[in-house]
């Protein structure tokens, strides 16, 4: 989480950059207590899937990323949890550009923050499918691997898990 004035977003859809000091762990590893992301406004339209977004909550904002567009709707999930947050376009304030920690920027266009993107799209994606794979293929896979089928899965899991 993120605190600041709402003052300070006033200027919704201003290229005037924001300086955030990120408080907690919900974005680790990528965003850890102390880092200083810089934000830009513009429209959620505008915004990769991916992009680190900061969206409004009572009178603080938050840092999340933004996983789905659908209407008037968006949803963000924080890194460390990948549970689904659905809010209105409107909470959503802007994108991250930049990450600064211990004195060395990160810009958004660089590969090392487009490639944690990715996988974070990446492994939010595969802890959806996991459930649906086992509903439509568990008859296949019991008959295949019989009594191996409970650890097969497990295995599955614990990777899935340490991503």
């Amino acid at each position: 989480m993120a605190k600041t004035s709402l003052e300070t977003m006033k200027s919704h859809h201003s290229e005037m950059p924001i300086n955030f000091t990120i408080m907690g762990i919900s974005m680790q590893p990528f965003l850890k207590t102390g880092d200083e992301l810089v934000v830009i406004s513009s429209p959620v339209e505008s915004m990769n899937l991916g992009s680190i977004v900061m969206y409004k909550t009572g009178d603080t904002f938050s840092a999340r990323r933004l996983i789905k567009r659908r209407n008037d709707l968006v949803c963000i999930t924080a890194d460390a949890a990948l549970k689904e947050i659905w809010v209105s376009k409107e909470t959503i304030r802007g994108r991250a550009i930049e990450r600064k920690r211990l004195g060395f920027s990160l810009p958004s266009k660089s590969a090392r923050w487009v490639c944690c993107s990715y996988f974070v799209l990446f492994k939010y994606k595969i802890r959806n499918i996991i459930p649906t794979l086992e509903r439509s293929t568990i008859a296949l896979l019991k008959r295949n691997l019989g009594a191996s089928y409970t650890p097969f899965v497990g295995t599955v899991r614990k990777i899935i898990g340490n991503f």
